[in-house]
């Protein structure tokens, strides 16, 4: 069993946090709101499962988004896989070109995949089979 884990972590890198546009209270408020509070810890099934944990908040790039903001509804909101907007709509960063965003893709998003995908290929290998019926 894999179990993936997307939003439990708050790391927000020195880097990232540069960018964003919120007060520290602010962004307290945010994590708050955004984090899977606990879901790393709840879902533990130790050696029965694997779990895959994105490593930081979902604030900086959230893995569980279409990568084309073309193709991800959230992203009109400003919540596609590099958020420009908070939950309630006020900027999240104060700017972000398409550079950037690239960057950040490439950094977390694409080895964060890349990553799964590999787990997931392992345990089908493994096992020879996706799912129990």
């Amino acid at each position: 069993m894999i179990i993936h884990i997307p939003h439990a972590s708050t790391l927000i890198p020195e880097r990232e946090r540069a960018t964003l546009s919120l007060s520290e209270e602010d962004l307290g408020r945010e994590l708050l709101r955004m984090t899977d509070w606990y879901a790393d810890e709840l879902l533990d099934f130790g050696a029965d499962a694997a779990r895959f944990i994105f490593p930081v908040s979902r604030l900086v790039v959230d893995p569980e988004r279409f990568a084309d903001d073309d193709a991800e509804p959230m992203a009109a909101k400003g919540m596609g896989a590099v958020y420009t907007s908070t939950s309630d709509g006020r900027p999240l960063r104060s700017s972000l070109d398409a550079a950037e965003r690239e960057r950040l893709l490439q950094t977390y998003y694409h080895p964060h995949h890349a990553m799964l995908g590999r787990l997931v290929a392992e345990t089908i290998a493994e096992h020879g089979r996706c799912c129990d019926r």
